[in-house]
């Protein structure tokens, strides 16, 4: 289904079919008188809505959007191919931005509580989200590193089998940096964190260990087996046709599966 504006009227009289006059349709109901009148000439190939004296932009589309969702939500229930708008005379300027904007949606302004103004709710939910980021991830990775005793860096991202430059994305740029949450997995089995800390680590950086995914299966099972080894860990995903953790493949290990 098609819809054409034209201001030409003599183009859409030549068309034998079934015009519908908009404006001698009642206000009231008038989506639903619209759509009645396509049913009951519904094997026409094409027919006309008259929206002389509604050719705003909002009109037509109110009339298109309405014709539209009705015929995918009802599973076309007219089969009718073409629908022509006849307009005022207009310009093919305009008329060509009315085609542009056909399928747009009619934007409705609506009165609301949040704004950009110091509104209530605004300030409530910032306090609110405020109190939800809680710990920053870099800062919760600094405080686990100092405490598990590490006095390098690199004792942490090595055996975490990352690269120095991902771990100082994490550490040292200016905006707070998302790690990916197959790096986090591969942290948390590099600082060999218990469950809780597991938890609290992915949470921070806007991920949760959970019991679906297989890598959160997997970095579970290992925490379960106090086996801290990402070459182990690896192995398991490998097997399972996973790919593993980490950035590089580390020369000394290869995978074989028995």
């Amino acid at each position: 289904m098609q819809f054409i504006i034209t201001d030409d009227e003599k183009k859409v009289n030549e068309i034998d079919e079934c015009p519908i006059d908009y404006n001698k349709i009642p206000d009231t109901d008038i989506v639903d008188q619209i759509i009645g009148q396509l049913c009951k000439i519904s094997e026409k190939e094409s027919t006309i809505i008259n929206l002389r004296g509604h050719s705003e932009e909002t009109d037509i589309s109110f009339v298109v959007n309405s014709i539209a969702d009705c015929y995918e939500e009802e599973d076309k229930i007219f089969n009718i191919d073409t629908i022509y708008l006849l307009v005022d005379n207009l310009s093919d300027a305009v008329i060509d931005k009315l085609t542009v904007n056909l399928h747009k949606p009619i934007l409705q302004t609506v009165n609301h509580l949040f704004g950009d103004r110091g509104d209530p709710l605004k300030e409530r939910f910032e306090e609110f989200n405020s109190q939800l980021r809680g710990t920053k991830f870099k800062d919760y990775l600094i405080t686990l590193i100092d405490e598990k005793g590490y006095e390098k860096y690199s004792e942490v991202y090595k055996t975490a089998g990352i690269s120095k430059y991902t771990f100082s994305k994490i550490l040292n740029f200016s905006k707070d940096h998302k790690p990916s949450k197959d790096t986090v997995a591969a942290l948390t089995i590099g600082l060999k964190l218990s469950l809780e800390d597991a938890q609290k680590f992915y949470h921070c950086a806007g991920y949760h260990l959970g019991t679906e995914d297989l890598v959160d299966k997997v970095i579970r099972f290992f925490i379960s087996e106090s086996l801290y080894d990402i070459d182990e860990v690896n192995y398991c995903l490998y097997y399972y046709k996973h790919p593993i953790l980490g950035e590089k493949p580390r020369d000394s290990v290869k995978f074989e599966i028995d």
